[in-house]
């Protein structure tokens, strides 16, 4: 299978595009060439084998496709054995159920992310795309990992940081230009990047690069499209134009490419969020304001995914994901502290773990957490494993004579708080955000929280996260902090 992958700058990819595509108000069909070698779930796990252990290990394809989630950031420094890995799955909080390891979904009749949505925003130029990705997919993403509704600037992506930087005198985009930007730099929120800002700060780059996507897909069915909604991924659809589509007016039942009276030319980007099977319809978001239809949303039937292609309605259907999935593979220092003389590479003897699709925690193919916990995230520091419970508290795991067991950690200064993220490296203990925009530090020596000030402005620090094996931490602001080993913060460069 090809992996899709695009290496070109923002000008080449325009360059390349111009001849024989086809043009429309906002949005521009992909080449066929393009479009067909981006991946779909399915063909990630065609070729995955079942192991041992009861994971799957991933195809040479699915390496290629998917950004791997670990914590270590120069993977010559540890002695990486062989890790067993499950399909890749969403790992939102209160999103998707405990998948198996290798069984379908079985899907629900209805399901939307209302939820994790921002309100409906207004374009005023021919960025649909932009506001498709950003807005949307990676606001609502974002939005499950932090457990709220994207309101805040700091929480709402820019579609101008995307848009600004790849369109050539206002033109529309590809959506795999698009992506492939993305892919490669982020995207910054409208705290750093508002939709009046021509061109991106200092601040907005870095930010941008904080929220790097993970993962791309494309979606050739309607069960897939449903299947990505209810794991917690917006889907973004490059569909046709037509006048009824395009009237604020609500429609009386579900939208329907086959009864439009006003085909027109062109294409728009729109984002899939729901679906209804006693609507027979897919819940799409807009990015034409609260005016139009309900409240910027509008079902669509059942009937305009059959097919997806260059000649239906939807001609294009995208998966972006920015957000952790599972598996996710942490590591810590073994307690003997052995170092591996037979490889150059190694520097201490580490051990591996691993948080797998059913939620459950693995070392070395065994599960290690108890059979009716529930994990939603994992960290490990220097010598201790932590994890986020479902109902965002935090334990960590402990080891004597006796056995293993698992200590509730939510406790002294960090009473009654809910943990939405948590992240640790081998120079601290372990972060912890709060619901309430609250940082704190474990002290294992002492077992208490200590309160953190990453600076000495009144910036609350709203995003907590590994990224290349650093802790970032992005306040209200959009400032983005890094955490050194003298335990300082500095703003990332």
């Amino acid at each position: 299978m090809q992996s899709y992958k695009l290496a070109f700058t923002a000008v080449t990819i325009v360059f390349f595009f111009s001849a024989g595509s086809s043009f429309g108000q906002g949005a521009r069909l992909s080449p066929p060439e393009i479009y067909q070698a981006i991946p779909t779930r399915f063909d990630r796990i065609d070729d995955l084998e079942t192991d041992n252990a009861g994971f799957e290990n991933p195809s040479a394809s699915e390496q290629a496709t998917v950004t791997p989630q670990t914590d270590v950031e120069d993977q010559e420094q540890a002695d990486w054995p062989e890790l067993s890995s499950g399909i890749a799955r969403s790992m939102a909080p209160g999103i998707d159920q405990r998948f198996g390891l290798a069984s379908d979904i079985d899907l629900p009749s209805k399901f939307d992310l209302t939820a994790y949505l921002p309100t409906p925003g207004k374009q005023g130029r021919n960025d649909c795309v932009a506001w498709a990705i950003a807005y949307s997919a990676y606001s609502c993403q974002i939005g499950q990992e932090r457990r709220k509704k994207p309101s805040d600037p700091s929480d709402l992506f820019s579609p101008a940081f995307i848009f600004n930087q790849l369109s050539v005198n206002g033109n529309p985009l590809y959506a795999t230009q698009a992506i492939d930007f993305v892919k490669q730099n982020g995207c910054a929120t409208k705290a750093t990047m508002s939709s009046e800002d021509t061109t991106p700060n200092a601040r907005a780059l870095v930010e941008g690069k904080t929220f790097r996507m993970q993962r791309n897909e494309k979606a050739n069915t309607l069960h897939e499209i449903e299947t990505y909604i209810h794991e917690g991924y917006p889907v973004i659809l490059i569909v046709r134009m037509g006048g009824d589509f395009r009237s604020d007016t609500s429609n009386d039942s579900p939208y329907d490419w086959r009864q439009e009276s006003d085909r027109r030319d062109g294409y728009h980007a729109i984002t899939a969020v729901g679906y209804d099977d006693s609507k027979q319809a897919v819940l799409v978001m807009n990015s034409w304001g609260t005016q139009w239809k309900d409240d910027g949303f509008c079902w669509v039937s059942y009937d305009n995914f059959d097919p997806i292609g260059g000649q239906s309605w939807c001609a294009e259907a995208h998966v972006v994901g920015v957000k952790t999935f599972a598996p996710i593979n942490v590591s810590m220092q073994s307690s003997g502290r052995t170092r591996n003389f037979n490889r150059r590479s190694s520097r201490f003897q580490r051990r591996l773990f691993q948080l797998a699709a059913d939620r459950r925690v693995y070392e070395g193919g065994k599960a290690i957490s108890p059979n009716d916990w529930v994990f939603d995230d994992i960290a490990c520091n220097k010598d201790s494993l932590f994890a986020l419970g479902r109902y965002q508290t935090v334990f960590r795991m402990n080891e004597d004579l006796s056995g293993r067991s698992w200590t509730h950690l939510n406790h002294g200064k960090m009473a009654n708080k809910k943990v939405t993220m948590l992240a640790g490296d081998r120079t601290t203990d372990l972060l912890a955000l709060t619901g309430s925009n609250e940082l704190f530090h474990y002290v294992a020596r002492s077992g208490n929280w200590e309160p953190v000030q990453i600076s000495e402005t009144e910036r609350s620090p709203v995003d907590l996260r590994l990224v290349n094996g650093k802790i970032r931490v992005t306040t209200s602001d959009g400032s983005v902090f890094v955490h050194d080993r003298d335990s300082d913060w500095s703003l990332a460069p």
